[in-house]
């Protein structure tokens, strides 16, 4: 688990759901009570030009609450779970320091998993994995023998050029 976890993050407030389920109108009302700024919990809000699909907060509504962590983003660039802890981290620390209190919205668990109990301390990501660059190596399917009725025996099919005999 990381260990740079800030303790006072259990002391924020969250507000989570499914997307269109009435989150953010009352994630302004909750924000005008306790006094709070929000803190976006969306793994799409973090995009830039993003607007349609996502349900991110309208501009009036960004107006009447501070928001954080929405369009940070171009469309075009990765940004990872490990990014938006980082990021919520910082935000966490610049809003305690304003005295505010830390309201987080959205509807992604794996965001609110990983503040909360941390991301798995691996090796670093191996490269370019999403198949821009190197097509040929990245599974299009997966086969069987035909001599397998439980499937146990999966293997990728990156080349549906090869030839596999089967006895």
């Amino acid at each position: 688990m990381d260990s740079d976890l800030h303790p006072h993050i259990l002391d924020c407030w969250f507000l989570t759901g499914a997307t269109a389920s009435g989150k953010t109108s009352t994630s302004i009302q909750l924000a005008k009570a306790l006094d709070a700024e929000i803190i976006s919990l969306d793994s799409m809000s973090i995009y830039k030009e993003m607007d349609i699909g996502t349900a991110k907060p309208t501009r009036a509504d960004q107006a009447s609450i501070p928001h954080h962590l929405i369009d940070l983003v171009p469309p075009t660039d990765t940004f990872s779970v490990s990014q938006y802890c980082d990021l919520a981290h910082q935000q966490v620390d610049t809003l305690r320091a304003k005295g505010k209190t830390v309201l987080f919205v959205g509807g992604t668990p794996l965001y609110l998993k990983s503040l909360l109990r941390g991301i798995f301390e691996g090796p670093p990501a191996i490269g370019n994995l999403d198949g821009r660059s190197n097509r040929k190596s990245r599974p299009m399917g997966w086969m069987r023998s035909a001599n397998d009725s439980n499937w146990s025996t999966l293997c990728p099919l990156t080349n549906f050029t090869q030839t596999i005999s089967v006895e």
